[in-house]
């Protein structure tokens, strides 16, 4: 081989391991300054470490904790090339989106993106645009209402814009018959562009979704934890049985269980599951400014993972105890949970002594994020709520749920559009039976 060959051969050599260098650290996840992170070992980031964990346990809050554990409340995860700032620390993911902060955050594309091709005009796949305030000011105040796939929905859209022409046309009083009929009144008054019937009509695809998976997920736990727990069915049973006028004979009205005022006790059963349960477990925000979070600067663009359900799970006295150490000024919204019992379903945790003495439901008795915080949470908590009441105490009236054989009873949980246990058995029994 001649020498012109031999340098030809090595330059090639030289260049091409060159080229594959720059090409493999131009594909290497890029750290953001200052915030931990495990070592990055793959242009896959963190993937290969979270499908491993994945299989191995089904789920991914271990990985979460080993984060947690080893990285401090706030970690970056890479996902090939993009960056995921993990953040679990109930009392910031609070500030975070209620207090001077709120507005440094929006709805990220890994959730629009993901509902944008089904529901482009759904609030759910909206930034916090005009289009948006809209829909919030809007659809939000009848979300308590009873009455809200799409071919059902858009004729009674056009029926509900046909009994507003004709209201306008006669000039009659007369009630709305449904939530449709409230929304369609509303934007008529409105002095923003009006709704399409396009985004109307995604918007209440949107309730329907979000409605039927998360509240039927919610339910599913509740009749699991009800049957592991006859104390609690038995306290809860007797509270309606006391409380409520002729219960067991007529439907229960939206008054008796709205603020818990009557029914304290199963206000305390329908947080406690909702916490225990953890069905929508966290929340994606994109920094649309720079922001600062527990110290570490968030540039903008950044993705955050908020995680709802385990940081406030692991809000306990122990942590305030601990973040109170590191930063004199730091002080809690919240209570604290119990370090011994914080995983176990106490529905009782949420109660204290009202001023007649009596046990009254108190939401501050620690952190519960079951629905997000802030202009981005859930558009329909307050209906969700309310199903979740009216069908626990309709099912606790007429029921009991006897304890189900262990291996119809697992831990197990499947996470989909929200998490859900992977059984769900009841038996049924008669109180007069019981």
């Amino acid at each position: 081989m001649s020498s012109v060959t031999k340098s030809t051969v090595i330059a090639c050599v030289v260049v091409s391991g060159a080229s594959i260098w720059a090409i493999r650290h131009w594909l290497y996840p890029k750290p953001i300054d200052g915030i931990p992170h495990f070592p990055i070992t793959s242009i896959l980031g963190d993937v290969p470490a979270m499908r491993e964990a994945a299989k191995k346990k089904g789920e991914m809050v271990s990985f979460f904790s080993k984060g947690v554990n080893e990285l401090g409340p706030i970690f970056q995860l890479f996902l090939g090339t993009s960056t995921l700032v993990i953040v679990a620390d109930a009392q910031e993911i609070e500030d975070l989106q209620l207090r001077s902060r709120a507005k440094a955050l929006d709805a990220s594309y890994r959730v629009t993106g993901r509902f944008g091709g089904l529901l482009p005009n759904g609030q759910v796949s909206l930034p916090m645009d005009d289009l948006w305030k809209k829909h919030r000011r809007i659809g939000g105040p009848f979300m308590s209402a009873n009455e809200l796939i799409r071919d059902t929905i858009r004729g009674r859209i056009q029926r509900a814009y046909s009994r507003a022409a004709n209201v306008q046309l006669t000039g009659a009083d007369e009630e709305p018959a449904c939530a449709l009929d409230m929304i369609i009144e509303k934007d008529q008054q409105d002095k923003a562009q009006p709704y399409t019937t396009e985004q109307l009509e995604d918007e209440m695809v949107s309730y329907v979704l979000a409605g039927f998976d998360t509240t039927a997920s919610a339910l599913s736990f509740a009749i699991k934890f009800l049957a592991r727990h006859p104390e609690v069915q038995i306290k809860l049973h007797e509270e309606l049985m006391t409380n409520l006028v002729e219960p067991g004979n007529r439907a229960i009205t939206y008054d008796e269980v709205a603020g818990g005022d009557i029914t304290p006790y199963l206000e305390a059963v329908v947080h406690e599951t909702l916490r225990v349960a953890q069905v929508g477990a966290a929340t994606v925000r994109k920094a649309v400014e720079d922001v600062v979070i527990l110290g570490k600067l968030v540039p903008k663009g950044s993705d955050l993972l908020l995680l709802n359900g385990f940081a406030c799970n692991h809000a306990t006295k122990s942590w305030a105890e601990k973040r109170a150490s590191a930063s004199p000024t730091f002080k809690s919204t919240k209570g604290s949970w119990d370090d011994d019992d914080v995983t176990k379903f106490i529905p009782e945790r949420w109660l204290i002594d009202g001023p007649d003495g009596r046990r009254v439901f108190s939401a501050s008795q620690g952190f519960s994020i079951p629905f997000g915080l802030g202009p981005k949470s859930c558009f329909g908590q307050k209906l969700a709520l309310l199903e979740l009441k009216v069908y626990i105490a309709t099912l606790s009236l007429a029921f009991f749920l006897e304890k189900v054989p262990e291996e119809l009873d697992t831990n197990e949980n499947i996470q989909a559009l929200s998490q859900k246990p992977k059984q769900a058995y009841v038996s049924l029994v008669d109180w007069e039976d019981k």
